[in-house]
């Protein structure tokens, strides 16, 4: 059951939805292979593990929903206007986020997941110095995009 990427697909998306990625599993379901563009970040000046959220980018009429791995993958590693000839990173759906969210939260992984809860393709921030001190003691589960803190 194949469905056209125009039909489900924005070129960019225009918003992102603060959506539980469970709560796309009756579509999921439906469809031979999908994928989701999924953001997990944090309430900055916040304990990072009590205040994670995974996004799930979109647009104001939902969730976007990828027919295949490489438009997604495209979304996720498309920088901001100007980024790569000033030689710095900025991934454009990640700063749609921290922006929309008026930089109360911050990423500390992206990727794209497929129907079976598998991230096949991941980014990660870069930082000039270090770290925010809030990550100190934490670590990322990259298998199911969780904040955990280190014993």
């Amino acid at each position: 059951m194949g469905l056209a990427s125009a039909t489900f697909r924005a070129k960019r998306p225009a918003a992102i939805l603060r959506l539980i990625f469970a709560t796309r599993s009756s579509i999921i379901n439906s469809m031979d292979m999908i994928y989701a563009l999924i953001i997990l970040a944090y309430q900055v000046n916040t304990d990072p593990v009590a205040t994670q959220y995974q996004f799930v980018a979109g647009t104001t009429l939902g969730p976007t929903v990828y027919t295949d791995e490489e438009a997604c993958v495209e979304d996720l590693l498309q920088q901001v206007p100007g980024a790569e000839e000033n030689n710095f990173t900025v991934y454009q759906v990640t700063y749609d986020l921290v922006d929309q969210l008026n930089f109360e939260w911050d990423w500390v992984i992206a990727g794209c997941q497929n129907h079976l809860g598998q991230f096949t393709a991941t980014i990660h921030p870069t930082y000039d110095y270090a770290p925010p001190k809030a990550l100190n003691g934490v670590w990322v589960d990259e298998q199911h995009f969780k904040l955990l803190r280190q014993h």
